[in-house]
């Protein structure tokens, strides 16, 4: 019963049944069956063997989806380079096939060797592709039944109190079987339990959370139309320029998948503590499109504006009308005082950026470290032209709030 829990917990819903492969017998080409291992310290117990690439097609049309669940991405679409590659391969050279791909790996809680009606086959319980599912979509979208795929099926056995160690098993088999298609450290987190939540809890309120790697048209077979789409690089970037000093935000989307960030950045079970900072962020975006030195100042505002009104939006009714507000598209009050930021933010740039050789290009100025804390005084400072007004600004926008949460 916990072993299926955690199956819930992983979003494995509804319980995947037995599916059988058959074990390729080819005519002309010489075939033992297959290879068994069995490691009597661990308990794992592997097979490897030859399979038509149209019986893993229909695998995955038999259960759809949740046969990647512990996949760390997404269907990439049919127009990738390796997919088109696969394609090419299926219709061209399919006797090739079995030399040029690199295999699928399944991983399961139980796996069996029967005969059936003088038909070799493998039964296979709790089954999972981590490694191969674009090779497996582009084979039940051809006509696959001339190509062979070498398949790896891994037994690892589950209770609920060694799952962790089972996760950080299956996370390594991921890593090193996945060579086509580089593996970021955004992709090792896709399956984290707080990511699968959080894909969970922003579904109720009307919202997808992509958190593996796949194309917009495949996100949008998942929920269908009507959901705001989030990624969970981009809240990883909201939530991190919000609590985190803005120049680790300029160094790249990766380093916030990594320790010591990640679980700053994800150590919450609140719903509304991810979804304010992610729509000031939209806020902040919008007043700086199509300004260069906004567009690199942007974190730094983000940062500054948190500090500012996180006590007001940062939870309960407040909050969720900020979120509601912004959802709406209206910026109002809030896009004057971000207005009024940035033209601080650019004051304060050129007050010290530096002259002559020693001046700081904008884009390098913006990733230097400690800057938030710098801008706080400045913007207390007499240098600030724009703060008296901005400050005004932010008491109506606040009042505005708690009004509308009056009404």
């Amino acid at each position: 019963i916990l072993v299926t829990f955690r199956d819930y917990l992983d979003d494995i819903t509804p319980h995947i049944p037995p599916l059988k492969l058959r074990i390729a017998s080819e005519s002309v080409i010489q075939n033992e069956g297959l290879i068994h291992r069995f490691d009597p310290e661990t308990k794992i117990e592997s097979w490897v063997l030859s399979v038509c690439g149209q019986d893993i097609g229909q695998m995955y049309l038999k259960v759809g989806k949740k046969l990647f669940a512990k996949n760390i991405r997404g269907w990439l679409g049919p127009k990738t380079d390796i997919n088109n590659s696969i394609a090419e391969t299926i219709k061209k050279e399919p006797d090739n096939f079995w030399y040029y791909n690199n295999g699928i790996t399944i991983v399961c809680d139980n796996a069996k060797r029967e005969t059936q009606a003088d038909q070799d086959v493998i039964i296979i319980e709790g089954a999972q592709i981590i490694n191969g599912q674009q090779t497996t979509r582009t084979l039940q979208e051809n006509d696959s039944k001339n190509t062979n795929v070498l398949v790896k099926i891994i037994k690892i056995s589950r209770n609920f109190e060694d799952v962790e160690d089972y996760d950080v098993l299956v996370n390594s088999i991921v890593r090193s079987t996945n060579w086509q298609n580089s593996i970021a450290p955004s992709d090792l987190a896709s399956n984290d339990y707080i990511q699968v939540f959080l894909e969970k809890e922003f579904r109720k309120i009307g919202y997808q959370y992509i958190r593996k790697k796949m194309s917009k048209s495949e996100a949008r077979t998942w929920y269908g139309q009507g959901y705001h789409q989030i990624s969970k690089k981009e809240l990883a970037q909201a939530v991190a320029a919000c609590l985190c000093d803005p120049n680790i935000v300029t160094t790249g989307k990766e380093i916030l998948f990594e320790d010591p960030y990640y679980k700053t950045i994800f150590g919450s079970h609140d719903i509304l503590f991810y979804l304010v900072k992610y729509w000031l962020m939209r806020q902040v975006l919008y007043v700086a499109r199509g300004d260069r030195e906004r567009t690199y100042a942007k974190w730094l505002v983000l940062n500054f504006m948190w500090n500012k009104l996180g006590s007001c939006i940062g939870s309960g009714r407040s909050g969720r009308q900020f979120c509601d507000m912004c959802y709406g598209g209206a910026y109002g009050t809030l896009g004057d005082i971000l207005d009024r930021v940035f033209k601080a933010v650019k004051n304060f740039y050129r007050l010290n950026c530096g002259k002559g050789e020693e001046k700081i290009e904008v884009r390098n100025f913006f990733r230097l470290s400690k800057l938030a804390q710098k801008f706080r005084e400045y913007w207390a400072s007499p240098n600030n032209h724009y703060g008296h007004k901005a400050e005004k600004y932010i008491k109506r926008f606040e009042n505005d709030l708690r009004n509308e949460n009056e009404k």
